[in-house]
């Protein structure tokens, strides 16, 4: 994903470019230091790219945090590179290329990242590039988990299974239930990815067991905190010297 996205932006970016300087000289042709400033361009924003981390894609990243990111992405390369011609005094270069070029690199980009997100939710909605997941427990958050992994929006998550300690507290329709005794024998037999833990972990031995689990495994363990008692509040959590706080 992050290799289909990059190229993509790169050659937006040189399309850019290359459609500024014909409108600006009526010419594809790029004398050498318009090459140069063009491998700035490219150099520069692979490294923005990769500070604020745009091909990074989270399964649950929303759109705004996404285009949100752009803008910034898009700012701090405009400053690298007026801060970089400042420094050489290179007053050579048509500021009006350099307009037109931003111009068309933010729609192209914008137009670009869009049209990639659609392409992947629809890959995902066919079939493919999901990630295997189990739910671990069956109170209010493991059914909030049900609803998320079943409610069909293309996240890229199949809730293969829930399991459950001593007995279920509830049922959940189409969705296989198990005793957690046959938990790592179900995650390597059905290729898990990820484990989403909902109960206490007060129960250290259990918790020290799945985590060791998970790492020899190659499995990604989650959990999730009971918040219910935050309804209709954000909340944010810090860590102070290693201690997890709650800010409402």
């Amino acid at each position: 994903m992050w290799f289909f996205l990059g190229v993509g932006d790169l050659f937006h970016i040189n399309l850019s470019f290359l459609v500024a300087f014909h409108l600006k000289f009526s010419s594809f042709y790029l004398p050498d230091k318009y090459l140069f400033l063009l491998l700035i361009f490219n150099l520069s924003w692979i490294v923005i790219a990769s500070f604020f981390r745009l091909y990074d894609f989270d399964r649950i990243t929303h759109l705004e945090n996404i285009l949100t990111n752009l803008l910034k992405a898009g700012v701090l390369h405009v400053f690298v590179i007026t801060t970089f011609l400042f420094c050489l005094k290179a007053s050579i270069f048509s500021r009006e290329h350099l307009m037109y070029t931003y111009f068309f690199n933010f729609i192209l980009v914008v137009i670009w990242r869009l049209f990639a997100i659609f392409l992947l939710k629809n890959y995902r909605r066919s079939g493919y590039n999901y990630r295997n997941v189990v739910v671990i427990g069956s109170g209010n958050i493991a059914q909030q988990m049900v609803e998320f992994f079943n409610s069909g929006d293309p996240h890229g998550y199949r809730l293969l299974s829930m399991f459950y300690e001593e007995r279920p507290k509830r049922k959940f329709k189409d969705v296989e239930m198990l005793e957690i005794a046959k938990l790592k024998e179900y995650c390597l037999a059905h290729n898990v990815d990820e484990i989403y833990y909902t109960m206490s972990i007060s129960d250290k031995d259990m918790m020290n067991d799945l985590i060791l689990f998970s790492d020899n495994n190659m499995i990604r363990l989650r959990i999730i905190p009971d918040f219910t008692s935050f309804l209709f509040r954000k909340v944010n959590i810090n860590s102070y010297a290693g201690i997890p706080v709650i800010t409402l």
